[in-house]
């Protein structure tokens, strides 16, 4: 009966965690803006999948475009959060500028990185503001704004990966270094713990850009790949981002 108590208060505990996890996760723009990019990509490849059935399930083609509907708001909303963020990537960005260190290795190509996603932001809140009729623009200006800021949007994925490949080699050379000097009783230092969860989260930003990179030169039209493909390139790339920035509880 201890066992089964034990059990029990063990399994509510974690679900308490859970809970408490995902109010707080919720609670700050970054958790919602995943939030919401899980079910924009989501909602594409629901969609996708839907329209593949429409033939022999007749109210497939109606919930598809619901489906769509929802998706298109969640992408609405996304840019409504988006709202200031380029401020504090352009503040924290000039102070790397102004840092010599800085621009040399891996770090230039998080300031290249940092100055594509600011452009990208800037241009997405043109296109929110043409959308809702505060900004004049036709379909086609539309259009060209939407591909010029999904231009900036691959720029920093690949800036960004090219820092990430960097970095990893940095992180392998130091490891391989540590245990050719090292003993075992080192892994269990404070360092090498860090340098363990380093490894980890950069392993975690190569495969989520590596995602989205597809899905950016979908919405360029610039790869033949289906909605659905990109839509479920972009639910694993959200899953994987929210689970980078789940809160600790």
């Amino acid at each position: 009966q201890r066992r089964v108590m034990g059990k029990s208060e063990s399994n509510m505990s974690h679900k308490l965690r859970l809970v408490r996890g995902l109010v707080a996760f919720l609670a700050s723009t970054t958790g919602r803006d995943k939030a919401c990019r899980t079910v924009q990509y989501g909602g594409r490849y629901v969609s996708a999948l839907l329209r593949l059935y429409s033939k022999s399930f007749a109210p497939a083609l109606e919930l598809a475009e619901k489906v769509d509907k929802i998706s298109s708001q969640m992408g609405m909303t996304r840019k409504v959060l988006r709202i200031g963020r380029p401020i504090g990537i352009a503040m924290n960005l000039a102070q790397k500028l102004n840092d010599k260190n800085q621009l040399c290795g891996s770090k230039r190509f998080r300031v290249l990185s940092d100055l594509c996603l600011t452009l990208y932001f800037l241009l997405d809140h043109v296109l929110w503001l043409q959308r809702i009729g505060v900004l004049k623009g036709n379909l086609k200006q539309q259009k060209l704004t939407d591909w010029w800021s999904e231009l900036a949007w691959f720029g920093e994925i690949v800036f960004s990966l090219c820092a990430i490949l960097l970095e990893l080699r940095d992180e392998h050379h130091t490891a391989s270094q540590a245990s050719a000097t090292g003993s075992d009783s080192k892994q269990s230092t404070p360092q090498y713990l860090c340098s363990q969860a380093r490894w980890s989260s950069l392993r975690l930003d190569l495969l989520r850009y590596l995602l989205d990179a597809p899905v950016c030169l979908f919405f360029m039209d610039a790869i033949p790949i289906s909605s659905g493909t990109a839509g479920l390139l972009g639910v694993v790339s959200s899953l994987i981002g929210a689970y980078q920035s789940w809160p600790t509880v």
